[in-house]
């Protein structure tokens, strides 16, 4: 079992961590070194929280709280090169480059997920009804596919706009 939930934690922070490198690249096409610091910063995040949910004692039940704030926080930490990148290079320019409309659609089928495994919605509320089928670990995993699913959209636009717009830098331009 503990091996188990360890390789899950690290399965997670591996697809947060990944689902942040092409957004970077995208967001941060026309500066490479900024591109380099968020990528070496985001690297940094997911190999200190890797190290921190290893520790023997971090699926110890009472330590749920510290759990959700360690994948929280990381996944907070991935939304400061989008919004930095939105502030640099404006709003219109990211909606082509990075896919926002399908980020924030993965963001919420993320939520909607982990807010679900939170609360143990629905078999907290309906005890007894939701024991094999749509419980919320259920619904936790199908919202992660629905996200992937999406992730996959948007990087794909971004890659499209990248590729069929050539340069879009305004100071190489």
């Amino acid at each position: 079992m503990q091996l188990g939930m360890q390789l899950d934690f690290q399965g997670v922070l591996l697809l947060m961590w990944g689902a942040t490198v092409p957004l970077i690249y995208y967001g941060f096409i026309c500066d490479p070194n900024l591109r380099w610091i968020y990528w070496g910063v985001q690297s940094s995040l997911a190999i200190a929280a890797s190290a921190f949910t290893l520790q023997p004692n971090f699926k110890d039940p009472s330590l749920k709280m510290l759990r959700a704030l360690t994948f929280g926080g990381f996944a907070c930490s991935s939304l400061v090169p989008i919004i930095h990148a939105i502030a640099r290079y404006g709003w219109e320019v990211q909606m082509k480059r990075m896919g926002l409309v399908w980020v924030f659609a993965t963001l919420a089928f993320n939520t909607v997920g982990a807010t679900a495994y939170a609360f143990k919605f629905p078999e907290a509320t309906f005890p007894r009804t939701f024991d094999i089928f749509g419980c919320s670990h259920q619904i936790l995993h199908l919202a992660v596919i629905c996200a992937g699913l999406t992730h996959m959209v948007g990087i794909l636009q971004a890659f499209d706009f990248l590729h069929d717009n050539g340069n879009t830098c305004p100071q190489l331009a």
